[in-house]
């Protein structure tokens, strides 16, 4: 890494290359190792910084979001002080990181301003067309693609193909992680026709950068799997998914976030191929995980509920229905659009309660990691 010391430099950089592998428990161990280098010699702010922006992600990366955000916030105010380039870089990837862990914390509009402060410092320093300015447009992307304003998600996904195709080249594997968002948005549009082939293209990139057993091929398979469940294909869906959640728990553990995930669109095909008990245990299980990652009231609860509220109706229990639909319908209001697909289900569905109709089952939800979403 320019301007490090060589020892300091190969550290970071095996750091990364842990991360990269999922590997995150090394990759702490790894990143706390260089911060107690920077300690016994000071190798400035240039070195502060990298040391603290990676320290941030892998903290990130290892379900620990309050010492990721100060580790970040470091990071960026002690890159504004390193000159030229160098430090513009830093501060935006440290800044483009915390909007993403905002948006992960249900914050969308901190997020977007964090994330728009990036995007508009990579413009300025490095032009518009410049390869920095795609991870800014990329988060920024998805943000608004999850509070439901899926043009403006279009139009900077869109953007940050195009920097990344003409300065990579259409195979290079950051290209999977701009075909699973495109693929996510068409699918969060409704348009499963266009989100089945961009899936299909970011498994098929991955697959050949990192291998198949890998996580964020994993994820990227995950992708897939939820557009496979929506256009009713529910068996290969589960087989999909079943493969899916053995690569995330072997990699994260059984109680990450991702492993719920994927534990939600499990049951979401297990539902649709008419195991119903098999269904409940996965989405109560989902259901418990992201509240013990996010809180009782983070806008990703919304589509489990949703789920969960179907399978408590057609048991007959209306009133565990119409709670768990309330509930969705109470934190989707705080963060997304009022003609958010989701929150228009619920209150649907809340509607159909009252006048005794059968709701409609929500869509299965999608990863964010690997997210890259």
């Amino acid at each position: 890494m320019k301007g490090l010391p060589c020892d300091l430099s190969a550290l970071l950089a095996e750091c990364l290359d842990r991360r990269a592998s999922g590997d995150h428990a090394y990759a702490v161990r790894l990143a706390d190792l260089a911060r107690a280098r920077v300690g016994e010699r000071d190798p400035g702010p240039l070195g502060r910084a990298n040391v603290l922006l990676i320290r941030g992600l892998v903290a990130q990366d290892a379900g620990d979001p309050e010492v990721a955000a100060g580790l970040l916030r470091a990071a960026a105010e002690t890159a504004a002080v390193v000159p030229e380039e160098s430090g513009a870089r830093l501060r935006v990837h440290a800044l483009t990181a915390l909007g993403a862990l905002s948006r992960a914390g249900g914050d969308y509009s901190l997020a977007e301003g964090r994330l728009r402060a990036a995007l508009a410092l990579a413009e300025s320093v490095f032009g518009r067309d410049g390869m920095d300015v795609a991870g800014p447009c990329n988060e920024l992307g998805m943000t608004l693609r999850y509070a439901g304003r899926f043009d403006e998600a279009a139009a900077l996904y869109e953007r940050a193909r195009e920097v990344l195709e003409r300065v990579l080249g259409p195979d290079h594997p950051e290209m999977a992680t701009v075909h699973h968002n495109l693929s996510g948005l068409a699918h969060a549009r409704g348009d499963l026709p266009a989100a089945e082939p961009a899936a299909r293209r970011a498994v098929a990139i991955r697959e050949r950068a990192l291998g198949a057993d890998h996580p964020v091929t994993a994820a990227d398979r995950g992708a897939l799997a939820a557009i496979v469940l929506a256009r009713g294909r529910h068996e290969e869906a589960a087989e999909l998914l079943r493969a899916v959640l053995a690569v995330f728990e072997r990699t994260y553990g059984p109680e990450h976030y991702e492993v719920a995930v994927v534990l939600h669109n499990l049951g979401t095909a297990e539902y649709a191929a008419g195991r119903v008990r098999n269904a409940a245990e996965a989405l109560t299980r989902s259901l418990s995980i992201k509240e013990r990652v996010h809180g009782a009231e983070h806008p990703e609860l919304a589509g489990t509920l949703c789920n969960l509220a179907r399978i408590c109706h057609e048991a007959g229990d209306a009133g565990g229905a119409t709670a768990m639909y309330g509930r969705a319908a109470l934190v989707l209001r705080r963060s997304v659009a009022a003609d958010h697909p989701t929150l228009l289900l619920c209150d649907q569905a809340l509607s159909g309660l009252m006048s005794a109709r059968t709701p409609a089952v929500s869509e299965p939800g999608s990863s964010s990691s690997a997210s890259v979403s």
